[in-house]
């Protein structure tokens, strides 16, 4: 809550002395406020603000902060127009805001504008050359469950593309609150409390296999077996270039790491920027072996969300629109 060097977050309860409906909170320990080289300190380095909702640990009593004042000694004195009632050690908690309003008349005003006659020979000479944009198409493809090695045939419903990212839903996952909702939180099946099944992947493209070996995918990073997560982190790195710059993650050894705690798919780039790859002469494969052969129970169905991502061409000439990949 009080930026240091270690935060408190707002969530959390501060410990604090109360008298007459103010709070005390001690700067000393983890809570020790940073030098500034221009020994001054900044109120902005504190999460409480004037006018904000405050209660004690015990949820009962409630008030609102009508000042909050930097002691010599280095203690925080948050006066409340209530709390009057609470003395002593304790906590202060931040009351968490309701909202309640309701929106009417919505307008949306636009204001039309007459470009003079050079700009609009600029519009019609850039449209005429052509626009680029990208865009990501989405195919849904079935695997039931139990299926130990899945090959899931790209489409080529579009003649050309970018990069391909696959994201295995599991099917019996869809809808649940949360996390647990794989369609909202794409995971390994290993994610699943009482699931240990993970992936191995590999891609085939043009009757060559991307990389020539399977990756290997594990959620917990053990440094006693070969572990595949950099050239999986730095193939979605790849993959993303057609679409957004994306930047490697940390890449040090730490046991505890949770390697795949983001959304997880599996990708492959194409071809670089500034091209595309045909998909019809030959349609791309991702190879996915489960991990849990001996355990096919714990091999969920899926239904794997393929995104390929591609860049078309608006053109607009006397003769109509056209777009094209």
């Amino acid at each position: 809550m009080i930026v240091s060097e270690k935060p408190i977050f707002l969530s959390e309860e501060l410990q604090c002395g109360w008298a007459a409906g103010a709070a005390t909170i001690d700067a000393g320990g983890n809570l020790a406020l940073r030098n500034d080289s221009s020994g001054y300190w900044d109120y902005g380095r504190c999460g409480f603000r004037v006018g904000m909702e405050v209660t004690d640990n015990g949820r009962v009593d409630k008030g609102t902060i009508t000042s909050i004042t930097l002691q010599d000694n280095g203690q925080i004195v948050i006066q409340t127009s209530g709390m009057v009632g609470v003395s002593g050690g304790g906590q202060i908690v931040p009351v968490a805001p309701t909202f309640s309003y309701e929106i009417d008349k919505v307008e949306l005003k636009l204001l039309e504008t007459v470009p003079d006659a050079a700009t609009i020979r600029r519009i019609r000479q850039t449209m005429t050359n052509g626009i680029n944009y990208q865009t990501t198409q989405l195919t849904k493809i079935s695997t039931p469950a139990q299926l130990v090695n899945a090959v899931v045939d790209i489409p080529s419903a579009i003649s050309r593309g970018l990069s391909i990212m696959v994201a295995p839903v599991q099917t019996e996952k869809i809808g649940l609150d949360g996390a647990q909702n794989s369609l909202l939180y794409p995971q390994m099946d290993s994610y699943y409390g009482g699931n240990t099944n993970e992936y191995n992947y590999q891609w085939q493209v043009r009757n060559i296999l991307i990389p020539n070996r399977q990756i290997e995918l594990s959620r917990d990073r053990d440094p006693a077996i070969q572990n595949d997560v950099p050239t999986f982190y730095n193939q979605q790195v790849m993959s993303f270039r057609p679409m957004k710059e994306a930047r490697a993650l940390n890449a040090e050894k730490k046991i505890a790491d949770d390697e795949l705690s983001n959304p997880f798919f599996v990708p492959i780039l194409l071809s670089p920027v500034g091209s595309s790859y045909d998909l019809v002469d030959t349609d791309p494969q991702l190879r996915i072996e489960n991990s849990q052969s001996g355990t096919p129970a714990q091999i969920l169905a899926k239904l794997m969300h393929v995104y390929i991502n591609h860049t078309r061409k608006l053109t607009a000439t006397d003769g109509g629109v056209m777009v094209s990949l």
